[in-house]
């Protein structure tokens, strides 16, 4: 009964596309040494155990709460930040304990070597009131208050007809974080809207007015602004489930005895993965990493929408942890750990790419790895100084694998690459990433925050 409509066909296509922005790992390994194949399913899964608790190594934060500025009626030298602070005071609940939001309150975290997310322009206000929405939001779910969750999301404001007219353009751009972060939230609203109608076709089919796209779009935006709060709470709990896996972690960790704050010594750590600013409104996506005493809160996968009129945002998973030891650390330390952890994870990433890459080589070349090296194929790469990822190469292998590495990675712009023999494996090698932090990714056996910076580049660890 749920007609599939052009616009939807677009929605549905922003989605996947923009979910598929980022890098992809297209290459499979051809050929592989059996020890390291063998090796490779336990240093595969001790990676992924790396990578999941090096996400939850750091469980940081701050707080930030939306302020509600007292202005009086006959004031006539009210600053635009008060007014603005009236008219969300207007549109948001009281989610708890508010505290003023100062601006660069909340740590921006951003991979500075990519060059895909700068954050130089992104102003502290806009992440320190999505981060407020986000932190709400928690409130909310500590006491099943999804009305006033709900109205963090600022679905009303985000969801109208000039934002939903891009989805019908043909020059869409499926990678833009706008198109993201709107995909989100208009399918939110679809998914609404068939629940809505599920039982009575004629009314679906005459609300959705198949044959006119402005006639959908002026709909959805009307529904948009008269939702059904028990209805839409059943959806966010059936489709998209945000609301769903916050309440069922805050009921998991009281069962287990964690602790669940709403207050307390608040720090707050964002990492942005994308931000684009279109129109006046500032799009963002990432993660929230909220320490409150020693509980660590992370909040991942963030669609946000940030301007002077309003703001909102929500996550679409959460995760909470107690008695963490890193509570101890100051905020640099902790930055400091966050990096090192999300630089470490691209290290091995990388050396796993440019390990598969030489496999590649070798096998499509019939040659075994002492030939390849002995042919000069490998000459920068193998020398004590490895090859610097910027570099083309000398050697033919070199030059593959450096082609390949780009072609399914968005590789940093520096950092150094080793591959070497391993010692006692006939045919076997390894592959070494120097990130330009200094910390260091192998393949296989990948290295972790206790050893990268132990190990020595060009020896296998």
């Amino acid at each position: 009964m749920k007609k599939t409509v052009v616009f939807i066909l677009s929605l549905s296509m922003a989605v996947s596309m923009a979910a598929c922005g980022g890098s992809s790992d297209s290459s499979d390994v051809k050929n592989e040494p059996a020890a390291s194949r063998e090796q490779k399913a336990g240093d595969s899964s001790q990676a992924d155990e790396s990578q999941e608790s090096s996400s939850q190594d750091i469980s940081r934060s701050d707080e930030s709460e939306q302020s509600k500025a007292d202005s009086s009626s006959d004031s006539k030298t009210e600053s635009a930040a008060d007014s603005k602070a009236d008219s969300q005071a207007e549109s948001k609940p009281d989610a708890g304990q508010m505290t003023e939001v100062r601006s660069g309150d909340v740590h921006i975290l951003c991979d500075k070597y990519s060059e895909d997310i700068q954050t130089d322009k992104l102003e502290g206000r806009v992440i320190d009131d999505i981060s407020a929405d986000i932190i709400a939001e928690y409130r909310c779910g500590l006491n099943d208050d999804f009305e006033n969750y709900f109205k963090y999301y600022g679905a009303d404001k985000v969801v109208t007809a000039d934002n939903m007219k891009l989805f019908i353009e043909d020059d869409i751009d499926y990678d833009s974080v706008r198109t993201e972060v709107l995909s989100e939230y208009v399918m939110l609203i679809i998914a609404y809207m068939d629940e809505l109608y599920a039982d009575d076709e004629e009314k679906y089919e005459a609300f959705f007015s198949l044959d006119d796209d402005n006639a959908i779009i002026s709909n959805v935006e009307k529904q948009a602004k008269s939702i059904d709060l028990d209805l839409m709470k059943t959806c966010l709990a059936d489709d998209y489930m945000p609301y769903d896996e916050l309440v069922s972690e805050i009921e998991a960790c009281r069962e287990d005895d964690i602790k669940t704050p709403a207050d307390g010594n608040i720090r707050s750590f964002f990492e942005v993965t994308g931000y684009e600013t279109d129109g006046g409104t500032t799009y963002v996506t990432g993660s929230l990493y909220v320490l409150i005493d020693d509980v660590g809160l992370e909040f991942e996968d963030i669609y946000a929408w940030w301007s002077e009129d309003g703001h909102g945002a929500f996550a679409e998973s959460t995760y909470i942890e107690d008695e963490l030891e890193e509570a101890a650390l100051t905020d640099e330390e902790l930055m400091q750990l966050f990096y090192d952890s999300e630089y470490i994870d691209d290290a091995n990433t990388k050396a796993r790419y440019a390990w598969r890459a030489v496999a590649n080589y070798l096998s499509e070349n019939g040659l075994s790895f002492e030939e390849a090296v002995a042919r000069g194929d490998f000459a920068e790469m193998n020398s004590s100084a490895g090859i610097n990822i910027k570099n083309k190469g000398t050697g033919s292998g070199e030059k593959a694998v450096l082609e390949e590495l780009e072609s399914i990675t968005r590789a940093t712009t520096a950092g150094d690459l080793y591959v070497g023999a391993l010692a006692g494996e006939d045919g076997d090698f390894f592959v070494q990433y120097r990130h330009p932090e200094g910390v260091m990714g192998q393949y296989p056996h990948p290295l972790y925050s206790a050893n990268s910076r132990e190990a020595s580049f060009g020896t296998y660890y």
